[in-house]
């Protein structure tokens, strides 16, 4: 990687490539970029103001690395990426803000280093970009930029988030096959035993599942199915009374509408629960009822992903 300029190079006092870019383009201009490894705008060279003058003037999600330390200068439209990173992730090092993306696009960003593009898509990645790390999904790609004298000097990183597109893709699937194995079952034995099976394939976006139907001579709810959760253990009763105190069942049925509960890692007491080390947070209590009928027919008791619980519920939830 090529060394910044010592001087002022030719035009210094001249931003006009700096002109426009919205609330990004009037954030560099502010900064006191004196007090980072790129120095002064003036000392900029012109394959750097080249580069920022594109990322500013695109609509299209872009970051661009300069120098040693892979100083980021990025676009309003990469700012969403950024989540709570901002504005400190403006004129810091890539590798500092990205550390929890490094592990799968630290090897291609490398090899921008040295003169080799690369393009990537609907990668999967855990991102530290809102206090935990969050399952996210990018279509990118690292193209290295030539300074003046031949070398690589910097990266250029157009990216698009498709979190939302692969989780609905997935998601949809798993709905498919669950209605699929559902349409030939023939008692509430069978329900139970399919809703066991395709737990365990949509635990990363379900962790834990409970059905429980209403037995309507006695009020009691039956544990019909479900996973992710000891059997009969504390938190999954093979029967419970409507108020029971482990899920807010009788608030769910007093409002007819769905409870979320927050304090599930509290309630799981260190059990291990879904795909990953740490345990679920939320999980979303909903009434279910049959066609025509007032009475409600039962639960679920539904777990939320710990890697997009703060950021929305389930779409299919």
């Amino acid at each position: 990687m090529s060394a910044l300029p010592s001087s002022p190079v030719l035009g210094d006092s001249d931003l006009n490539w700096l002109a426009g870019g919205g609330e990004m383009g009037e954030l560099i201009r502010s900064m006191d970029w004196s007090q980072t490894p790129l120095g002064p705008l003036s000392y900029w060279p012109q394959s750097l103001r080249t580069s920022v003058s594109l990322c500013l003037s695109s609509t299209f999600p872009i970051l661009v690395c300069w120098g040693p330390d892979d100083i980021q200068i990025y676009n309003d439209a990469y700012r969403p990426i950024c989540g709570d990173l901002h504005p400190g992730s403006m004129g810091a090092p890539f590798k500092v803000v990205w550390a929890s993306a490094l592990p799968v696009v630290g090897a291609a960003f490398e090899r921008a280093h040295q003169g080799e593009g690369a393009y990537i898509k609907d990668q999967q990645m855990f991102l530290d970009r809102s206090g935990y790390l969050e399952e996210a999904n990018m279509t990118f790609s690292f193209s290295p930029i030539r300074d003046e004298s031949g070398t690589v000097g910097g990266v250029f990183h157009p990216i698009t988030e498709t979190t939302a597109q692969v989780l609905g893709a997935r998601r949809a699937q798993g709905l498919r096959d669950l209605t699929a194995s559902l349409a030939s079952t023939r008692s509430m034995a069978e329900i139970g035993q399919q809703l066991t099976i395709h737990v365990e394939r949509m635990k990363a976006d379900v962790p834990f599942l409970l059905f429980y139907q209403i037995d309507q001579d006695n009020g009691m709810l039956e544990l019909r199915g479900g996973g992710g959760l000891p059997q009969h253990g504390v938190l999954a009763p093979g029967s419970a009374p409507l108020d029971d105190a482990c899920w807010p069942f009788a608030r769910c049925a007093a409002a007819h509408a769905a409870a979320q509960v927050d304090d599930v890692a509290a309630r799981l007491a260190g059990m291990t629960c879904g795909p990953y080390e740490d345990p679920p947070r939320s999980a979303l209590v909903l009434p279910l009822s049959l066609p025509g009928q007032q009475e409600l027919f039962g639960f679920v008791v539904a777990g939320v992903s710990v890697r997009r619980a703060r950021r929305r519920l389930p779409q299919f939830l």
